[in-house]
C-alpha cells in the first residue's frame, strides 16, 4: 500500500503545482508584466483642436445620456522616445471616484516606427467600433450605472467634474507579455456643466443682498438631481432678490477648509462696502455645520445666518465650531419629526450676548428631509433678518 500512497501524494502534488500555473496564466497581471523605468520622460500633452482649452468641454462633446454625441479630443503627443511603439490613454473623472483612474476608458494606439510626435485621432464616444490603430484595453465605467456601453464615454453628468487624460508611452514586446513604460503625461480635458452658475460674482453691488448657501450630505453623494432638489433651492432664493452664491462639494472635500474659503468670499464682499446686514449664511445638514464654522471664522455680529436642520447631528460632532468663536444673528429651523438633527441651542446658547438667536420648530412628517426642496412652511422665514 506504500508505494500506492507515495503515487498519490506525488499526483496530488503534481495537480495543486498546475493549477497554480493555471492560475498564473489566467491573471492578466502575472501573463502581461509592465515593468516601470524610475528614468520615463515626460510626454508633451496638447489639443490639437482649438474647440478645446482644457477648461471647459466643448458644447456637445458630453455624453450620449445627457444630449452630447462626445468624441474624446485630438490630442498632440511630443517628445515620444524613440523605442516606444504604444500609447495607452487613460481617461478618467478626477471628481467622481469609481471613474477615475481610467474610468472613462483605457484604450490602447498604435505608433508608428520611429515617430517622437504624432496626433492621436479622436475617438468616438460609447461605441466598440474604434478607428484603426487603436484598441480596447478597458471599457468605460458607464455600463455600471446603466449608460450606452463602449470604449470611451465623454463628460457626464454636468457637476463642474473635472476630466483629463493620462497617457502612457510604452514598448511592448513582439508577444505582448511584457510592457516597458518609457514616458508618461497628463492633459486636463476641463470640466462639463449643464448647469446655472452659482459661482462668486465677477462685480460686486454695494446695495444687493447675498445669499451664500451650502448644501447637505445627500447632495455630495447623489449630485443636484436626486430627491433633494438643489437647483430649485436656489431658484427659491433667487426668488426673493438675492444674490445666490453655492458650490457643489464631494464626500472628499475638507468641510472645515470649504468654510475658510467661503469666508474669503465675504471678507471680500464687506471690503468692498456691502453692510454686513446685506449678507445672509445658510445651509441644510452638513451644510449648515459648514455656515456655522463660517459664523466662527468671521466673527461679524451682524451678518445673518439661516441653520436648517444642522445642529445636534452626532455623526458630525467633530465638525462642529468652539461655540465662544461663534458671532452673528442666526435662525435655526428643523422639523418636529427629525430624528437626525434638533435644537442649536446647546450650540448657541442665548446668554451669549454677541449674537442674538431665534429658533423655530416646524410641525412636518418630513423629518430631515423638510429641506430637500422650497416649501412655504420655512421658506416664507428666511427674509428674518430684514
Amino acid at each position: 500500500m506504500r508505494p500506492v500512497k507515495r503515487l498519490c501524494r506525488l499526483l496530488g502534488i503534481i495537480a495543486a503545482q498546475s493549477f497554480m500555473v493555471f492560475l498564473i496564466l489566467k491573471n492578466p497581471l502575472c501573463a502581461k508584466q509592465l515593468q516601470t523605468d524610475s528614468s520615463a520622460v515626460t510626454l508633451q500633452l496638447s489639443f490639437a483642436d482649438a474647440a478645446w482649452d482644457g477648461k471647459t468641454i466643448p458644447k456637445g462633446q458630453q455624453c450620449l445620456e445627457y444630449g452630447g454625441n462626445g468624441a474624446s479630443p485630438p490630442i498632440l503627443v511630443n517628445n515620444i522616445p524613440p523605442q516606444a511603439n504604444k500609447l495607452v490613454l487613460e481617461f478618467s473623472d478626477a471628481t467622481y471616484k469609481p471613474c477615475d483612474k481610467g474610468g472613462h476608458g483605457i484604450i490602447g494606439y498604435a505608433i508608428p516606427s520611429g515617430s517622437k510626435k504624432i496626433t492621436v485621432p479622436a475617438i468616438p464616444g460609447q461605441s466598440f467600433d474604434l478607428p484603426e490603430g487603436f484598441n480596447l484595453i478597458k471599457e468605460h465605467c458607464g455600463a455600471d450605472l446603466l449608460m450606452q456601453p463602449g470604449a470611451y464615454i465623454g463628460p457626464c453628468p454636468g457637476l463642474g467634474n473635472l476630466y483629463y487624460v493620462t497617457i502612457k508611452a510604452l514598448y511592448e514586446s513582439p508577444d505582448k507579455s511584457t510592457s516597458q513604460l518609457l514616458g508618461i503625461g497628463r492633459l486636463d480635458i476641463g470640466t462639463y456643466t449643464d448647469d446655472p452658475s452659482y459661482a462668486f460674482p465677477a462685480t460686486i453691488t454695494i446695495n444687493s443682498k447675498y445669499f451664500f448657501f451650502f448644501h447637505n450630505y445627500y447632495v455630495e453623494i447623489n449630485g443636484p438631481r436626486g430627491a433633494c432638489k438643489y437647483y430649485d433651492l436656489l431658484r427659491s432664493f433667487t426668488d426673493k432678490g438675492y444674490v445666490v452664491v453655492s458650490q457643489l462639494r464631494n464626500q472628499n472635500m475638507d468641510p472645515v477648509h470649504y468654510a475658510e474659503e467661503a469666508a474669503k468670499q465675504i471678507h471680500t464682499i464687506l471690503e468692498a462696502g456691502v453692510p454686513s446686514g446685506n449678507i445672509t449664511v445658510s445651509g441644510h445638514s452638513k451644510g449648515g455645520v459648514i455656515a456655522l464654522n463660517v459664523a466662527a471664522l468671521l466673527q461679524q455680529p451682524d451678518i445673518n445666518y439661516i441653520i436648517l436642520a444642522g445642529c445636534g447631528i452626532n455623526l458630525l460632532a467633530k465638525m462642529y465650531p468652539d461655540p465662544l468663536l461663534v458671532n452673528g444673528k442666526f435662525l435655526s429651523m428643523y422639523a418636529n419629526s427629525d430624528n437626525i438633527a434638533g435644537s442649536c441651542n446647546p450650540l448657541l446658547p442665548s446668554t451669549q450676548h454677541w449674537f442674538s438667536t431665534r429658533e423655530l420648530v416646524l410641525d412636518s412628517p418630513k423629518g430631515h428631509r423638510l429641506f430637500f426642496e422650497p416649501d412655504a412652511i420655512w421658506l416664507t422665514h428666511i427674509e428674518f433678518a430684514q
